[in-house]
């Protein structure tokens, strides 16, 4: 009775057109299997794009310190045969393409066989290889720290406020680690810091990891990275941003009438200009204090006519007491030019008599040894100079600032009676000095 209803069951099965078709293709599957593996096992397939594989380890090119310049960027082509089943799904992932490397041993050009194999260690076959050979550049690797400072910043993307200026910016790291092949790293001078990220009408602060590092050589040149490895891949620029003003530039003749004088010549005597007459400065909040700017200079270097020059490290020194900075960038020369017209010169003789030494210390002596100060330039406006003569001057001497172990000093000469006038170039007297008993 069973044996009945399973036939009754096969007769519908096989009546059905359904489980005829879905028969028809597994017997079909298995016949083209069976055919694969009896008939045709093998095929052949053509694989492109497998990246080359450079190697150093092993033989005696180990150990040389030697690299392969771009040979990342190389791939081949590969015809592979094999069975159906092991490399129907081949792609350039499961092939290695390489070169052998053993006689490479220095630097230079190499041209070696291109090998291709399973990377899975498959049994396949490589029927050939394109291209057969490759020329390689081989070069001893090196590393080098560069250092990046922050005028070496380009923020030019970052816009500021009307009335606003952007300060140096703040980089973090301020070195790089630079690897690659020898010749491309020696090549290599200088580096900078490109921000990518664009900002406009800025009032407060600016951080961005957002830049490029840009390599230059020794003319300034910018430098193809291709081929360097450079850690870390970017910096971070931190840019303050603060208001601007105009600072007014005075000068001040310094220790010029009597070390205990001060500041008593009056600069607008010889002044003829200042240029620039101002510096634009910038200050974190509101700028609401005195922001002029005095500079320093010696009378006894004035001469009429002549342009005296304030260093940009002076310049520099005198805005930072005031806690501001030159928005502009880099701080320029300040020009004194002096009057030429309206003065005279004539020369005079300080006698023993009118050297004075202040401030002698205690426990010491001190005596003038030196008898006059002959050919002193005094140079004045033409109507205070014309009557004065060797009596109206005095040479004056601080010992508290002087280094007692000489006995020559520089002293400084003028007219107690008249600020318009002033001695010339510098004059040293002799003293001799000893302890008290």
């Amino acid at each position: 009775m069973e044996k009945i209803k399973l036939r009754l069951n096969l007769s519908r099965l096989l009546d059905s057109r359904l489980f005829v078709k879905i028969l028809a293709v597994v017997l079909a599957l298995i016949l083209w299997f069976t055919l694969s593996i009896a008939v045709y096992p093998n095929v052949e397939k053509r694989i492109s794009g497998i990246p080359l594989s450079v190697s150093l380890s092993g033989g005696a090119s180990e150990g040389t310190n030697l690299i392969a310049q771009n040979s990342d960027k190389i791939t081949v082509s590969a015809n592979i045969s094999g069975a159906r089943y092991v490399i129907g799904d081949y792609t350039s992932d499961n092939l290695i393409a390489s070169v052998d490397t053993s006689g490479v041993t220095k630097s230079g050009e190499y041209t070696l066989d291109v090998n291709v194999t399973s990377a899975n260690s498959d049994a396949i076959e490589v029927l050939s290889v394109s291209p057969k050979t490759v020329t390689l550049s081989f070069d001893f690797n090196a590393t080098r720290v560069l250092e990046i400072t922050s005028d070496r910043v380009d923020t030019s993307s970052l816009v500021t406020a009307d009335g606003f200026v952007k300060d140096l910016p703040v980089i973090s790291p301020n070195t790089i680690n630079i690897e690659g092949a020898k010749t491309l790293v020696d090549s290599i001078s200088s580096a900078s810091v490109r921000v990518l990220e664009s900002a406009d009408d800025l009032t407060e602060a600016f951080t961005t990891t957002n830049t490029e590092i840009v390599l230059y050589d020794s003319e300034g040149n910018e430098i193809n990275k291709e081929g360097l490895t450079v850690s870390p891949e970017s910096i971070s620029v931190s840019v303050n941003v603060t208001k601007k003003d105009s600072a007014p530039i005075y000068v001040n003749f310094k220790n010029s009438q009597g070390e205990d004088a001060g500041n008593i010549f009056d600069s607008s005597v010889i002044v003829s200009t200042i240029s620039p007459q101002a510096i634009n400065v910038s200050a974190v909040g509101e700028v609401q204090r005195d922001l002029s700017i005095n500079l320093d200079l010696n009378l006894r270097d004035v001469s009429p006519g002549a342009t005296a020059t304030i260093s940009k490290a002076a310049i520099n020194a005198a805005l930072s007491e005031k806690g501001l900075t030159a928005s502009d960038g880099e701080v320029n020369t300040v020009y004194v030019n002096y009057k030429d017209v309206g003065f005279s010169s004539k020369k005079i003789t300080v006698p023993k008599s009118a050297i004075k030494l202040q401030n002698i210390p205690a426990g010491k002596k001190a005596s003038v040894v030196t008898d006059e100060i002959k050919d002193v330039i005094i140079y004045g406006r033409s109507e205070d100079i014309d009557g004065l003569d060797n009596n109206d001057f005095i040479a004056v001497l601080d010992l508290s600032k002087a280094e007692l172990s000489n006995d020559t000093f520089l002293v400084t000469i003028y007219c107690p009676e008249n600020k318009g006038v002033w001695a010339y170039g510098d004059y040293k007297v002799t003293l001799s000095i000893s302890d008290e008993e």
